[in-house]
């Protein structure tokens, strides 16, 4: 075989025809996606649970996963065109549940979460690796390769429930989760102790672990009411944002100093707290009223700014200064939706309500890095998703539909849809690609039209709730134009009357051969010695496309087959490379052959 790409011809075929990306698994009972992540590659990976038995290929194929209990936990790997790459259940005789889950730089995986009894946190077939819970609910995390091979897992708690409900990775691999907890436990899950007790029925704990599990420190505030840890996020500089809520005087300063805050009444309040890496206080902040207020996912952009999303009744105050700024709920007594930002320093740069006339519900938050945010939950009957003095209104079909919303840097709507059938449908968490893409899951039931726009794209469950997922262009919209290239290229070596030689094609393999390193390509393009023969074919080539703007980017990458004129054939034997899932733009197109270096378009191509 060839091993050299000498020169690389790109004749283009630009096409739009309209693709779908909207994927569910599910079995005959309730299953539901709670949290989702996307790589560099456009990867994504879903976390949630499920009882019973559920197929995880959402394509033709068949993956099946049995719980052990009433419920296990997954997690399962999706690549760019959302088909599964591999899939990942731990679970004893009881319900165990992942609330958290991410990604550090070398693609290793983290997950945390609550369970019960004994769990074996080693998903392969010839493994085991117990774990048994102290009390009712146990909290876990756990650290699982690229591959979803397991590499250690942990358990804290006391006699009573101890749950996790986030993490944050840092660029060293080390983990920070909260929660809250009962009574005492010991917060190192190994030989040593780090024993916390809480002052009432549940305080919020912050813990800090290293990248092989071992404890680095852990804090924990609360009063003698029920205070929570919900959602945790690090700064560029490895500082540690937390929010929750609390009832009540809690001080926030784990030192022998006092920060305190008491909440208005004895309903919850939100905070919002800084520490540092070490777990010193640096400051904290109180959004509060008369009645309930709950944080829901806290995110940090570049500059250290703080992104919050939750729920919130009546007149609320958002500033945590000694300022004032009120946003008010459509309805007494019913939730509307709030977004705000605040500055490295806590001080709150704007802050945004919205909602109908029912109660609305927000379940995540993302950002972008141009300072975007984006939102997803559930909402019944009619909401205004404009914060402004304009109005957005959108209508749910069923009972509760899901929502995607964008909104600018200022706090100004962008864009806002709905999806939804007849039943109960709710997103439950979201994330943002490097290119603005946007991902959701959460769960549905019935028939759902996941297209917001004028196309359709059905979704049916099998059971009461089926997870989904789902990747929606920047826009919102789930429509968009394939890229399709014709690629011309020649290999080095010996040539006959113009045409590459083709004298080894039975040497040639049946299934793409990109699938080891370096490449660690997932694609499952397949051949056949007849159609190898019949095409003149001298070998398979892989082929990238790179955003415009930086060629270093890849968006999707495919393999397909080299025929001895020099055209690329793709493996169904047309002539242009489809790349689905793609919108029309400009690219970079980079051809690997045998080696791991490609050539490269000498400029970005408009498709």
């Amino acid at each position: 075989m060839r091993n050299t790409i000498f020169t690389v011809l790109i004749f283009l075929l630009p096409t739009f025809s309209f693709a779908q990306w909207a994927k569910s698994i599910g079995g005959s009972s309730l299953d539901s996606g709670r949290r989702i992540v996307v790589d560099g590659s456009g990867n994504s990976y879903v976390a949630g649970s499920f009882p019973g038995t559920v197929d995880f290929d959402p394509g033709s194929g068949i993956y099946n996963l049995t719980s052990a209990g009433s419920d296990d936990a997954f997690f399962a790997k999706y690549d760019l065109d959302g088909s599964l790459v591999w899939a990942k259940s731990v679970g004893g005789s009881s319900s165990d549940y992942i609330y958290g889950i991410e990604i550090d730089g070398g693609g290793n995986i983290y997950i945390c979460g609550t369970y019960r009894n004994t769990v074996d946190f080693d998903p392969s077939s010839g493994g085991t690796f117990n774990l048994t819970s102290v009390g009712s609910s146990d909290v876990f995390f756990a650290k699982y390769d690229m591959d979803g091979n397991f590499v250690w897992a942990k358990s804290i708690g006391g006699t009573l429930g101890d749950y996790a409900n986030s993490l944050a990775v840092d660029v060293s691999g080390n983990i920070y989760i909260t929660g809250y907890f009962w009574n005492t436990v010991d917060f190192d899950p190994n030989s040593g102790a780090q024993l916390l007790t809480s002052s009432g029925e549940e305080d919020i704990f912050i813990a800090k672990y290293g990248s092989n599990g071992n404890c680095i420190w852990a804090n924990r505030f609360g009063s003698t009411f029920l205070d929570k840890g919900i959602s945790v996020a690090l700064d560029g500089n490895g500082n540690v944002l937390l929010t929750g809520t609390f009832r009540g005087t809690v001080d926030f300063d784990p030192s022998n100093s006092t920060n305190n805050l008491s909440s208005i009444i004895q309903l919850d309040d939100i905070f919002l707290a800084k520490y540092t890496s070490d777990g010193n206080f640096v400051w904290v902040g109180q959004i509060g009223s008369i009645s309930d207020q709950k944080p829901i996912k806290i995110v940090v952009d570049a500059g250290g700014n703080s992104y919050l999303t939750g729920t919130f009744e009546s007149t609320t105050d958002f500033d945590p200064s000694s300022g004032i700024y009120n946003l008010t709920s459509a309805y007494a007594g019913y939730d509307d939706i709030f977004i705000a930002k605040y500055a490295y320093d806590g001080s709150l740069i704007w802050a945004k309500g919205f909602g109908g006339t029912s109660s609305e519900t927000v379940n995540s938050m993302a950002i972008d890095a141009s300072g975007n945010s984006y939102v997803t939950g559930n909402f019944p009957w009619t909401a205004d998703f404009d914060p402004s003095s304009e109005t957005y209104n959108l209508t749910s079909a069923g009972i509760t539909d899901i929502f995607i919303a964008k909104y600018a840097q200022n706090g100004s709507l962008v864009w806002a849809k709905r999806v939804g059938g007849t039943s109960y449908d709710s997103g439950l968490d979201i994330a943002v690609d490097g290119t603005q893409n946007i991902y959701i899951t959460g769960y549905f039931n019935g028939t759902v039209d996941f297209d917001p726009d004028a196309g359709i794209n059905n979704l049916i469950s099998n059971g009461g709730y089926d997870i989904f997922f789902a990747k929606y262009l920047p826009d919102g919209s789930l429509s968009n134009s394939n890229v399709n290239a014709e690629v011309k290229i020649f290999l080095e070596g010996p040539f006959s009357g113009g045409s590459m030689t083709h004298t080894l094609d039975s040497s040639i393999p049946l299934v793409q051969p990109y699938s080891i390193s370096p490449w660690n390509y997932n694609g499952g393009e397949t051949t056949t010695l007849s159609f190898i023969t019949t095409n003149n074919i001298v070998d398979w080539v892989y082929i990238e496309l790179r955003t415009g703007t930086s060629a270093a980017t890849v968006v999707s990458k495919r393999a397909a087959l080299l025929r001895n004129d020099g055209v690329i054939l793709d493996p169904d034997g047309t002539t242009a490379i489809d790349f689905s899932g793609v919108s029309s733009g400009n690219y970079f197109i980079a051809v690997f052959h045998r080696n791991h270096l490609p050539v490269i378009s000498a400029s970005a191509v408009s498709f």
